[in-house]
Parts: C-alpha cells; sequence; structure tokens
C-alpha cells in the first residue's frame, strides 16, 4: 500500500492517497501461432559444432560411423512440426501415430532415418563421481578452491 499524503488544504485530519504510478505495460506481440518447444541439444549446435571440426577430426567423426552427422542441414526445429510429433507421440510405446498408422520409434528407425551406428555397446547413466577416488581428486586440485566462509 502507497502512503498516504497530506492534501493542499490546512486542514490536517484530511489524508488522501496519491494517484498510482504510471506503470506501462509491454505486451508482447506472438508473431507465431506455437511458442518455443525446449530441446535438450538443437541441431543448430550439432551444425555449429561440425562447423568448427578441422579436416582430420571429420575424417575420425566418419571412422566412428558418424559421418551423416556431418552433412545434416537442418538448422532449426520447425515449431509447427515439433508440435505435430510431441502431438502424435506415445511415450507408453516409444510410438508415433501418423493417419491412423504406428509408427515404432526403434534403434533399427534412428539408425535408418539418421544414419547413426548401431553398436552392442550398452550404454547406461553415469553414476556420481566418487569423490575419494584418486583420479577425481587429481582432476580437483587443478581448480582453486574458493572459501566459503564468512567474515
Amino acid at each position: 500500500m502507497l502512503p498516504l499524503k497530506r492534501s493542499n488544504d490546512d486542514d490536517a485530519d484530511d489524508f488522501v492517497n496519491p494517484p498510482p504510478p504510471h506503470i506501462s505495460k509491454v505486451v508482447q506481440k506472438q508473431t507465431e501461432p506455437f511458442p518455443c518447444l525446449n530441446t535438450r541439444f538443437p541441431p543448430e549446435r550439432l551444425i555449429q559444432t561440425m562447423a568448427l571440426l578441422k579436416d582430420k577430426q571429420k575424417d575420425c567423426v566418419v571412422a566412428v560411423g558418424f559421418g551423416a552427422a556431418l552433412n545434416m542441414r537442418l538448422g532449426k526445429l520447425p515449431r509447427m512440426l515439433s508440435y505435430w510429433v510431441v502431438d502424435r507421440y506415445n511415450p507408453t510405446n516409444n510410438s508415433i501415430s501418423v493417419n491412423g498408422k504406428i509408427f515404432v520409434v526403434t534403434r533399427e528407425s534412428i539408425r535408418d532415418i539418421y544414419g547413426i551406428p548401431m553398436g552392442d555397446i550398452a550404454m547406461s547413466t553415469p553414476t556420481k563421481a566418487n569423490h575419494e577416488d584418486g583420479v577425481v581428486r587429481l582432476w580437483k586440485s587443478q581448480f582453486q578452491r574458493k572459501s566459503r566462509e564468512f567474515d
């Protein structure tokens, strides 16, 4: 609540509230019908990263089977397409429904579409680093520790 302000006449009992300050509202006009979706790793980052690679590095990317990534040209995901996919994706059975047909997303379909190699090495979620491990301590020792004490 704003502080009370004395009116201009001499009556000491007559207090009035000042007018509210003028606050201009900034209304952002939505130029597109679909707001931006956040993605874990937008394709433009991959394109930018690939553009920074030297020829020898690109040869290594090809050698390990990810050469198809070097040829990706999609800079941004079209919002309308992103919403279309999200609306039709079923996480329970990992599938997308298109015109009444169900397409299951599998390792093989990802390989076929993106050219990503499909090996037999199982990937697991990494565990947290063990702070007692010698390698972790050596790695952390290169950074200057900031004091957390207060004066």
